[in-house]
């Protein structure tokens, strides 16, 4: 058996199955012989330090010879780069994912806080003690549309934290767990739409789904999570005062969900691209409208994660296709089958 210690040069330890208290008795850059002072035994060992590990290799074994233990140093001087660069790779995956997190995480809470400022401003609180509860009910009975609309923004940014949180951990874990259980489909997406519907009525986009008796095995929660990433990519890309429709199509075992819209035109060359992560259409990007472009790749992510399969396809009636202030739209459609 080897003992092995892999360090970084700051002196974080990598790797090591090192006995608790082990006594290095100063080990050279070349490979030598010490009696263990703990042991009272023969120890082979070297100690390798370059410009990107500190790597201390040692063995008791009497038939690992010096010409073996150096194939053991040649094989770790090959593998360890390879390791050390993956692992680099790997947390700069984990910081990336946690940032994008935080990030949108800030961006929800900003906007829930612009909504209760807007209805209540910062000045009007200030100072106010014990009269801040009286200042919040006069605005509100004064304004009780716009304490409407507040509430249902806000309860739509509550709910796309709880989806962030949600995705985090089901795509970020090794064996995510799913309840697949059958839903009335008509119902799931009612309750998946309610905090939407603000967003399309003040864009005028008529929504119509498809009145359905039909069930559909899914995980609800993480199902949920995917159509709030549709809608809420609906609300941004749909054309103003157009038709977004959901028919649901049965297929034998199969449940073919249609969500056609009047959308940003997708170049041909985009439509394979448009399911992968941090991708975003061009017209998107032209128009600021991008975000972090991972909504489409969870949607991916989720409907395989439910054992179900997904599909985009555009222009599917280029007669209908129209340019509104230059921008072109078209009719696109997604498809998804559980």
């Amino acid at each position: 058996m080897l003992l092995i210690q892999l360090a970084s040069l700051e002196g974080k330890i990598i790797y090591s199955n090192l006995p608790t208290h082990f006594n290095f008795q100063g080990p050279t850059a070349k490979i030598e012989s010490v009696v263990c002072l703990d042991k009272k035994l023969n120890r082979r060992q070297i100690n390798i330090i370059n410009n990107e590990y500190d790597l201390y290799i040692a063995s008791y074994d009497e038939d690992i010879t010096n010409k073996i233990f150096k194939h053991y140093i040649n094989a770790f001087e090959i593998v360890i780069p390879i390791v050390l660069k993956t692992q680099d790779e790997v947390a700069k995956q984990d910081t990336q994912k946690a940032r994008r997190l935080k990030h949108n995480l800030i961006n929800h809470s900003s906007k829930i806080q612009q909504e209760l400022y807007k209805l209540v401003s910062q000045e009007k609180l200030i100072g106010g003690n014990n009269k801040q509860i009286e200042i919040i009910e006069d605005v509100i009975k004064k304004k009780l549309k716009d304490a409407a609309y507040a509430y249902l923004r806000i309860l739509k940014s509550i709910n796309l934290m709880k989806a962030e949180f949600d995705v985090y951990d089901m795509l970020h874990s090794s064996s995510p767990y799913v309840d697949i259980n059958k839903h009335p489909i008509h119902k799931v997406f009612m309750l998946g739409m309610n905090t939407f519907w603000l967003d399309f009525l003040e864009k005028n986009i008529n929504v119509s789904i498809d009145d359905s008796t039909e069930t559909v095995s899914v995980d609800y929660k993480s199902f949920s999570v995917a159509l709030s990433h549709i809608f809420d990519n609906a609300i941004k890309y749909c054309c103003p005062s157009s038709d977004f429709s959901i028919k649901f199509y049965r297929k034998g075992n199969w449940l073919a969900i249609h969500f056609t819209m009047l959308s940003l035109k997708v170049d041909i060359d985009e439509v394979d691209k448009l399911f992968l992560e941090d991708y975003s259409g061009h017209w998107a990007a032209k128009l600021d409208l991008a975000g972090t472009g991972i909504g489409m790749n969870i949607v991916k992510k989720v409907v395989l994660l439910n054992r179900g399969k997904i599909s985009f396809e555009s222009n599917i009636e280029p007669s209908r296709a129209i340019k509104k202030n230059g921008i072109p739209y078209e009719v696109n459609r997604l498809i998804i089958e559980l």
